[in-house]
């Protein structure tokens, strides 16, 4: 009868020793190395451009909203690759339709959130270079005509691209100014009158420049 330590060294003779090295070397790599992140409050206003069909015909909107977001990023792979998140809100507080103002169309809350994939670079010993380059969700409420009620919402898949120059003002503690950009790759609506619901085939651009406080780990 064999005993464990004869069928491990079977099992390992069978195994091409080549593809044993790769797979060895490959774990290594994915091993966690000075692992570190950051986290903090995101705030800033954002600017949105973009045309949108269903709602009344084809709409061409432009929307201010003030953002508050909570983000963050996990750095994993020698402290410059990692993955990024974030979640946040918007009070959209301006709206324009074909040019008129229709502020109380659009006056209320959005919600969206993110995630990415994160590098960092050093550019000095206190300023790093952060890039993040992912996807965004974002959930809109409309107001129904003369702002009366909730009619309905639309919801945008997103692409994402963010670029982050932070400055560490302590060991645990950084600011940082970014700017952050936002273009739907799929949109849909639901519950607006004249508005059969899915498909809105959303097409316009999301920028925010903002400003973050940040807490190093």
């Amino acid at each position: 009868m064999r005993g464990p330590s004869s069928t491990v060294e079977s099992l390992f003779e069978h195994l091409p020793r080549k593809a044993l090295i790769l797979v060895l070397l490959l774990a290594s790599s994915l091993m966690p190395l000075k692992a570190s992140g950051w986290s903090g409050i995101v705030l800033g206003p954002s600017f949105e451009f973009y045309s949108i069909s269903g709602m009344s015909g084809m709409d061409s909107l432009v929307d201010h909203s003030l953002n508050l977001d909570f983000d963050g990023a996990y750095y994993f792979a020698g402290d410059i690759f990692g993955l990024g998140y974030g979640v946040g809100a918007g009070m959209i507080y301006d709206t324009t339709r074909h040019g008129e103002d229709v502020t109380a169309l659009g006056r209320f809350l959005s919600i969206d959130g993110r995630i990415s994939i994160a590098y960092r670079h050093e550019l000095l010993e206190q300023l790093d270079l952060r890039f993040d380059l992912g996807g965004r969700f974002s959930h809109r409420f409309h107001h129904g005509q003369d702002g009366g009620g909730i009619a309905g919402a639309t919801d945008s898949i997103d692409a994402m691209i963010r670029l982050d120059l932070a400055w560490e003002l302590a060991p645990s503690f950084a600011v940082s100014v970014l700017f952050d950009l936002s273009i739907p790759v799929y949109s849909w609506i639901s519950g607006i009158n004249a508005a059969p619901d899915g498909g809105a085939n959303g097409h316009g651009v999301r920028f925010m420049p903002a400003l973050a406080v940040t807490y190093l780990y």
